[in-house]
């Protein structure tokens, strides 16, 4: 059985009958166990030390009330991880994040946030050791970083934590509480709203206009950004030698799920990307095709263009357009390199570069129904080349596609 704890629940639970004890498991303070006998009402932690299932007597029922009992297994813990931890080096918030940084093959962006997340809202924490962490402390740091921040913020931290302690248990066999469970068992955890924003169709156009005053490097990126569906960090990614223009393939690196995304692209971009390409006098293949931070020109794009806009909105404007186009959700999650968990998706459903490419042409087609490229990108019309030169990747697997 499982119950929050407290004096009145234990009051009435009946007891044990014809010998058979039983046990009532608290659930705000995992570990801590009621064991029910016919005449007496026993507190327990229950833990594993080491690999091994650890039983320790906290003290009856009556002697200890509810609240003691919880605070009592709290310092049992404590007092089973010093036990147990080499004393001259105590394992420290800071040191198991930096061993977990080091163990994991994370990508920069995401040790960059993890930083930045521990140096904003962890800082005071970090020189502590781990098992001196108490649920107590995390539960009021997330409450005040919900009310003083936003439930983003809070729960970008009790992720953090919660990874940390994790790692710190499993690893080092460590006895450590549930933080996460802590905090949502008291009824403070507050889900992140899903961000919905996208730009609508009908809003296309203006949308569109809004970007001629733009610098051209502008113009061209949030023109791929959205017939793409690429990831903020695969445009910032993106070199000349990932863009095949003979072919008609982008080839996104590093992406989120740590394999390269091979995506066709439509006829029009590839026109665009073989003319800017033309403008800034052929860059190596080396070169960044746009450089860092282009979610920042999309910030300065939607401030001074009157349309709010984000580049992720506009990934979610690629997708929802191109399901209405397709009408086939997964080839749209194929197309912008999205993970499936559904069995039959993820082993059996196959697509050939004729089917990408096909979806990509008709939904760029849908975008050009509400753009004269012409006026958006004069620049790259102007200087139209006669007898072009194709860009061309270097990359086995753009073979094992167009073969």
């Amino acid at each position: 059985m499982q119950s929050p704890l407290s004096d009145a629940f234990i009051q009435r639970l009946t007891p044990a009958e014809n010998g058979r004890r039983y046990e009532v498991r608290d659930t705000k303070f995992p570990g801590l166990v009621l064991l029910v006998g016919r005449l007496k009402r026993t507190f327990y932690l229950h833990t594993k030390l080491n690999g091994k299932q650890v039983k320790m007597r906290l003290g009856e029922f009556g002697a200890l009330t509810a609240g003691q009992a919880r605070i009592a297994a709290q310092q049992a813990l404590e007092r089973l991880n010093e036990e147990t931890l080499p004393r001259s080096h105590p394992l420290t918030l800071q040191a198991i994040f930096d061993e977990y940084l080091a163990a994991r093959r994370l990508r920069q962006d995401s040790v960059d946030s993890y930083r930045k997340i521990a140096r904003l809202y962890l800082s005071d924490l970090m020189p502590l050791a781990i098992n001196k962490i108490t649920p107590g402390m995390c539960l009021e740091r997330y409450v005040k970083l919900r009310n003083d921040k936003s439930p983003s913020k809070a729960n970008d931290a009790l992720r953090v934590l919660s990874m940390l302690f994790n790692y710190a248990a499993a690893v080092h066999e460590m006895v450590l509480p549930n933080i996460r469970k802590r905090v949502v068992i008291a009824g403070a955890y507050q889900k992140t709203p899903a961000r919905s924003s996208m730009l609508d169709e009908r809003n296309l156009r203006a949308w569109f206009d809004s970007l001629k005053p733009r610098p051209l490097h502008y113009r061209v990126m949030l023109f791929l950004a959205v017939t793409t569906g690429l990831r903020r960090a695969e445009i910032e990614r993106l070199k000349w030698r990932d863009i095949d223009t003979r072919e008609g393939l982008i080839i996104a690196r590093e992406t989120k799920n740590h394999r390269d995304h091979i995506l066709p692209i439509g006829e029009g971009l590839t026109t665009i990307l073989r003319r800017y390409w033309e403008v800034q006098n052929r860059p190596s293949p080396e070169t960044a095709v746009f450089g860092a931070r282009p979610d920042r020109w999309a910030d300065l794009a939607s401030r001074k263009g009157g349309i709010k806009f984000s580049l992720h909105a506009l990934r979610r404007t690629f997708v929802s357009l191109g399901v209405l186009v397709t009408g086939n959700i997964s080839l749209v999650k194929r197309l912008v390199n999205h993970a499936s968990s559904n069995v039959t998706e993820f082993h059996y459903v196959r697509f050939v570069d004729h089917d990408l490419r096909k979806a990509m042409q008709k939904i760029e087609a849908r975008f050009l129904r509400h753009v004269n490229l012409e006026e958006l990108l004069p620049e790259l019309l102007l200087n139209l080349i006669s007898n072009p030169c194709h860009l061309q990747v270097d990359h086995p697997l753009v073979e094992d596609l167009t073969s």
